[in-house]
């Protein structure tokens, strides 16, 4: 029994080692082994006809990733053990395509034996008439012409309901009528005093407004100048400077293996006139002596036209940002700068 517990332990451990292998040597792959790239693209006298290829593979192209830019379009598609998993361009619509459950929709048919004007002259026939409910026909009136829910008036109220009423005669206060123009007046006086109050308020109300503006201004303007102000005291420190040049120094060393390390341009260019011409191809001409002749411009000193090819390809290991990043994070200014932008 011991015997086959030790047994099967061993076959999981050995099961183990393996997983934990493999993942080690995945692992070794992804940071060691280089991803490369290349491109060429081409363009021609017409202005649209450019025309641009290039691709990203890892471990001799086991992954792969192609980009096609052509007619304005373009095209990515990308492949694993050469099985492609995902393309921009799906080939036209779903509806388009010939197994589309709508281009397999079997047509429906008529029924045999009749003609579809027949059909359709059947369809107009009217159906039998259901007759009327009689619950639902309206109620009618009885024949004295009241409703049933109407109660005849008492004599009493029919007599005062018949009598002729008399106009009723207009009231008038005598005080009224003397002091009509009074009333007039201090109407006048308070309507004049209530817009004037009413304007002065106004104002009032507006100058506030300005200078609750002006001081809500500057307390925000004195915000920005104290942030600004920590900003800079954390900018000009010793610590922040020897950051940022040691970040720059990293940066720039890891550019440098990211660029291309094979390339070769070709250009020819003119503006029609020979004066802009000459000056576009002196302001070029400073990046020769960095080409290493992998620059070739031809200029054309009468014709305006703009046409060249270009081809390139490089790699880049995942362990140089990786290292890059760890050198980064272990640096002591870079500790500190981050510190002191914590505690600002």
């Amino acid at each position: 029994m011991l015997h086959i517990i030790l047994l099967i332990l061993k076959i999981i451990g050995i099961i183990l080692l393996c997983l934990f292998l493999l993942l080690l040597a995945l692992a070794l792959a992804v940071l060691f082994v280089p991803v490369r790239y290349s491109a060429q693209g081409k363009k021609g006298a017409p202005l649209r006809d450019i025309h641009v290829k290039g691709s990203v593979s890892w471990l001799l192209h086991l992954v792969h990733l192609g980009v096609v830019y052509a007619d304005g379009e373009p095209d990515l598609k990308l492949r694993v053990f050469g099985i492609p998993i995902w393309k921009s361009k799906d080939g036209g619509d779903l509806e388009d395509r010939p197994d589309h459950p709508a281009k397999n929709k079997p047509k429906e048919e008529p029924v045999s034996g009749v003609s579809s004007e027949a059909q359709f002259q059947k369809s107009d026939e009217p159906g039998p008439q259901e007759e009327p409910d009689e619950s639902r026909l309206p109620e009618e009136p009885e024949p004295n012409g009241s409703s049933p829910q109407e109660e005849p008036d008492e004599p009493g109220l029919q007599e005062e309901k018949d009598k002729p009423r008399l106009p009723e005669e207009p009231k008038t206060d005598a005080y009224t009528i003397g002091d009509e123009d009074t009333d007039s007046d201090r109407d006048e006086e308070t309507g004049l005093f209530g817009r004037i109050a009413g304007w002065f308020g106004r104002l009032y109300r507006g100058f506030c407004r300005f200078v609750e503006g002006i001081k809500s201004f500057w307390r925000r303007l004195r915000d920005v100048k104290t942030e600004f102000d920590r900003y800079w005291q954390w900018l000009t420190k010793d610590a922040t400077k020897l950051a940022f040049t040691f970040c720059r120094g990293e940066v720039i060393r890891f550019l440098r293996d990211l660029a291309p390390k094979k390339y070769d341009v070709f250009l020819r260019f003119g503006t029609g006139d020979p004066a802009s011409t000459g000056q576009l191809l002196g302001a070029v001409a400073v990046l020769y002596p960095f080409t290493k002749g992998r620059l070739r411009i031809t200029p054309e000193f009468q014709d305006k036209i703009l046409e060249g090819q270009f081809r390139l390809s490089g790699r880049m290991r995942v362990c140089k940002a990786v290292a890059a990043g760890f050198r980064i994070f272990r640096n002591k200014n870079v500790r500190a700068a981050y510190k002191a932008w914590q505690e600002k």
